[in-house]
């Protein structure tokens, strides 16, 4: 076989042709591995130059072509085997570098062994020789026989030089398989080498992490690694748990074990999950875990092993423990008082609020609060949003302030707030949002407007008082003289007439500052009422008044259950009432006084009507004010109405008038009843 591979070398072309078609076809094969690992080489070494893809090619391609041009150049200087040796360095550059650039796409090998078939046709082979080639490689590339058959009259080769080159051919071939080789050998040590360093970085990594990293065999459960931060957070050696696959199961809590359980069985269903629990030390320290474990899979599906990271979180627990706490505590706080407390962010999104901002919300704006609802996008604040949003802005812009203004719907419940508005800021002094404290200072306000009132009032009422009760004791001085000068008896007589009206209005004057003072000074006094008793009484005791006797009293009296309130004040209620029916009443035939109280256990309903003079419309909404008259023809202090709806609503109950003048006025009292205790029944009354 040495001694025919020897003739094909180096004897004559005509020898050459005479080989046999195995040899040939080894000669063949050779030199296409030959092509094949150059191509591997090389484009394995230019791979590693980073180029942009673009001018990568456009360079390949020049130097390609200038290479070319200096193959024909030299095999026109009948240099026919540099020539050749040269196009087949440069084709297999070329072609796998080119490949590459282009994304490694398979197709583009293809093009290599059309390339070198014709190569080697131009250079290589008589026309005899093509069937060979052709039955190595393939008949697909029968298109290119046109090609390299006009290649050959181009460049003839003469039997004198094929010896030589199927020889060198053959040498080049064998060396630079051995480089190859040594170049794979080469690369192997090298990938192994930075396989080595990388395994070496990361158990370097592994190994200074605070997670505990394992994995484990399935279905066995066997630890196949796990990194050493299990010894800091098991308190077990990391050698120990190959030796104890157990272990691991067993220190978990047995309030957790169940749910531990319920997630490995989790885990094999769904292929991954992750759960937190606790887990007793050694030492009986409790310590709390999250585990975030996986299933890996083979190709077919099979389940190879289970990989996971145990955290301990125990800092974190103990962390959400205290803020636990301490949102507690804040909560705790702020339900404690009954001032309403909300924060919002800058966005006005609810951050916290107690129940009695809650309240507030429902009652004054039939808003239902929640956190992290938005108290502009969801219309929480009705008619009174910009004045609000207002105060927030200021708010926003680091203003600590405080307000006081009547708040909600006027359809719901408007209520007097006095409302503190503070900053929050961060620990950089940026405004994050606000806290806004708000107190209902309804009855505040209230007491302030009844002092208000009740300071007009005493001014009025002392002006007034001075003057009403001056008036009367000037007549009776001015009477008291005349008398002194007066012989005639029968005059002398009128004087002390008119002095005697005069003592009277000062009388009913004072009666009526001693119920108003009495109303306002003293207690209710909680008894059973007798109506009938009252009417008649205060009617009777109003008879010295003129024309009293002329007019009539209709009585409806119905109360068939027991009434409990303050007599003395219903006293002075129908007094005043009575008092007016009869000064107001016309002088004519027919004159009349209707009563018509209907009382249960809960209300008393009084009706007071007459058919007197009745009241200007101009002056109905004013009857009740102090020392107020409709006419300068009457004698009463202006007080009567005014104390009569002061002890209505001392009496919890309400008053109302209806009137037409010239036909008549009509009072409606309305009193809630009280029932009171057996001691209070019972206690001795003043």
């Amino acid at each position: 076989m040495l001694e025919t591979i020897y003739k094909l070398f180096f004897s004559s072309s005509e020898t050459t042709r005479n080989t046999s078609l195995t040899v040939r076809n080894f000669i063949l094969v050779s030199q296409l591995f030959y092509h094949l690992l150059g191509l591997v080489i090389f484009g394995t070494l230019l791979r590693e130059v980073n180029f942009p893809k673009n001018i990568y090619i456009i360079v390949l391609l020049l130097a390609y072509l200038g290479a070319y041009a200096l193959v024909f150049r030299i095999n026109k200087q009948n240099k026919t085997e540099t020539a050749k040796y040269i196009f087949y360095i440069i084709t297999n550059i070329f072609l796998f570098v080119f490949s590459s650039a282009l994304g490694n796409k398979a197709g583009i090998y293809l093009l290599y062994f059309p390339l070198i078939t014709s190569t080697l046709v131009i250079y290589g082979f008589h026309d005899k020789e093509k069937i060979i080639l052709m039955t190595a490689l393939s008949f697909a590339f029968l298109g290119l026989l046109d090609f390299t058959e006009h290649r050959l009259w181009l460049f003839p080769i003469s039997a004198e030089t094929q010896h030589s080159f199927y020889a060198a051919n053959f040498i080049l071939s064998v060396g630079v398989i051995g480089f190859c080789i040594i170049y794979l050998i080469s690369v192997l040590y090298h990938t192994e080498t930075r396989l080595r360093e990388s395994e070496s970085n990361l158990s370097s990594i592994l190994a200074s992490l605070n997670e505990v990293v394992w994995a484990a065999t399935l279905p066995d459960g066997d630890i196949l690694y796990i990194n050493a931060a299990a010894e800091h957070v098991f308190a077990f050696s990391q050698p120990s748990f190959y030796e104890n696959r157990n272990y691991w199961s067993h220190i978990v809590l047995p309030d957790d074990r169940s749910d531990y359980e319920a997630f490995e069985a989790e885990v094999h269903k769904k292929g991954s999950d992750e759960i937190e629990y606790r887990v007793v030390r050694k030492n009986g320290e409790l310590r709390w875990l999250r585990d975030r474990c996986k299933i890996v899979w083979d190709e077919d599906g099979k389940p190879l092993r289970m990989e996971g990271i145990t955290t301990d979180i125990t800092e974190h627990k103990l962390a959400e423990e205290k803020v636990k706490q301490q949102n507690e505590q804040l909560r705790g706080i702020l339900e404690s008082t009954q001032s309403s407390i909300f924060a919002l962010d800058t966005d006005y999104n609810y951050l916290i609020y107690n129940s009695t901002h809650k309240e507030l919300m429902q009652k004054a704006y039939g808003a239902k609060v929640t956190k992290g609802v938005n108290v502009i996008e969801d219309h929480l604040l009705g008619l009174d949003t910009d004045k609000i949003i207002n105060h927030l802005q200021q708010a926003f812009q680091g203003k600590q302030f405080m307000v006081v203004e009547e708040l909600g719907e006027p359809n719901l419940h408007r209520t007097w707030y006095e409302t503190v508005y503070n900053p929050i800021q961060n620990e950089f002094g940026k405004v994050t949002g606000v806290a806004v404290f708000s107190r209902d200072i309804t009855e505040r306000k209230r007491a302030e407007n009844e002092l208000i009132r009740t300071n007009f009032e005493l001014d009025t009422f002392v002006y007034r008082a001075s003057h009403d009760m001056r008036a009367p004791l000037r007549s009776v001085l001015g009477l008291v003289n005349l008398i002194k000068i007066e012989t005639d008896e029968k005059q002398k007589t009128e004087y002390l007439k008119l002095i005697e009206k005069s003592v009277d209005r000062l009388d009913a004057f004072f009666s009526d500052i001693l119920s108003f003072s009495r109303n306002s000074r003293l207690d209710i006094v909680k008894e059973q009422v007798d109506f009938n008793k009252l009417t008649k009484e205060c009617w009777n005791s109003l008879q010295y008044l003129e024309n009293a006797s002329e007019i009539r009293l209709i009585k409806d009296i119905r109360v068939p259950e027991p009434f409990y309130s303050d007599s003395s004040r219903i006293e002075i209620i129908l007094l005043n009432l009575f008092s007016n029916a009869i000064k107001y009443q016309k002088a004519c035939a027919g004159a009349r006084v209707r009563i018509s109280i209907k009382a249960d256990n809960r209300i008393a309903k009084i009706v007071v009507e007459d058919n007197g003079k009745g009241i200007e419309e101009q002056y109905i909404d004013k009857i009740f004010d102090m020392f107020f008259r409709a006419s300068l023809g009457t004698h009463g202090s202006g007080l009567g109405l005014y104390i009569t709806k002061q002890v209505v609503e001392k009496l919890g109950g309400s008053i109302n008038v209806q009137s037409e003048h010239g036909v008549g006025t009509q009072f409606v009292i309305t009193i809630p009843s009280y029932v009171p205790t057996p001691v209070e029944i019972m206690a001795p009354q003043n």
